[in-house]
């Protein structure tokens, strides 16, 4: 994903370079399902997924 990637540069802030990171979950309508909380949650799910892989080293 191009918008991961490139929110992984140094980010300066008040003269002090940090480093951040993002996760991001998405949810499909209507496969995922088709109420809000449920796309949310499914989405949310997708999230800690990834960073449960990317801390397992498997990005």
């Amino acid at each position: 994903m191009r918008m991961v990637e490139q929110d992984r540069e140094p980010f300066e802030f008040e003269g002090r370079v940090l480093d951040l990171d993002i996760s991001v979950g998405a949810a499909v309508l209507p496969d995922d399902g088709v109420e809000m909380t449920t796309l949310i949650d499914r989405a949310d799910q997708a999230m800690y997924e990834a960073k449960r892989i990317r801390k397992e080293g498997r990005t």
